[in-house]
């Protein structure tokens, strides 16, 4: 009796892939809802692409800079309740985030897929943003400048530091407006077409995740 033995029979084949859903849990018990303002001409509508029960969540943190991030999270919240209304999106807004999708919104992956770095164009906050971004996964982090900073801008902020994204400053129009409750990004359309691509590109990662 003759035996056949090929050692490829050894090697082990490729991995099975298992796609493990996210943790969830239930957003701060102060989170507030946002209710849609009436969408600007400029802005698209935003589709339904988030899962029922995986609505998304974005982290914002200031880097030295609590009113640039609060001025920025309430214009991105904003933006995305009027964007998504017309699909039935709803947005849920809490100290340091949101959350983006349908219903009532009692639950969001407890590790947002986003976090948004918020720094003013000096040197402190933007040291302070390198500094946060590498205790999250580079892939996550988007650092949003407030201000032209121009050649010294990329000196300062060092270069692992991921995605950089400038924000325009708003004028005292705008700022009175944000007083009164109205977020920039619906009052002046450079800076809210600067909160698009930057809200775009957060939709974006999230769909990768899902995939």
């Amino acid at each position: 009796m003759r035996f056949s033995f090929d050692f490829g029979d050894l090697r082990r084949g490729p991995p099975e892939l298992e796609l493990v859903p996210p943790t969830l849990e239930p957003p701060p018990a102060y989170a507030s809802a946002i209710p849609p303002a009436s969408r600007p001409r400029w802005l698209p509508p935003l589709l339904p692409v988030f899962h029922a029960r995986e609505p998304l969540r974005v982290t914002v943190a200031g880097a030295d800079a609590p009113a640039w991030a609060w001025r920025l999270r309430s214009s991105l919240a904003a933006l995305f309740a009027s964007a998504g209304a017309r699909a039935g999106l709803s947005v849920r807004e809490w100290h340091d985030g949101f959350a983006v999708g349908a219903g009532d919104l009692d639950q969001a992956a407890s590790v947002p897929p986003a976090v948004v770095v918020a720094a003013e164009c000096d040197p402190a906050s933007l040291s302070c943003a390198s500094r946060i971004t590498s205790s999250y996964e580079s892939e996550r982090c988007f650092v949003a400048v407030h201000g032209a900073g121009g050649p010294a801008l990329d000196r300062w902020i060092g270069p692992d530091t991921p995605r950089v994204l400038r924000f325009p400053a708003v004028g005292k129009p705008e700022l009175a407006a944000f007083g009164r409750g109205v977020p920039p990004s619906l009052t002046c359309e450079r800076f809210g077409r600067a909160c698009l691509g930057l809200g775009q590109a957060i939709v974006a990662r999230y769909r990768r995740l899902e995939r």
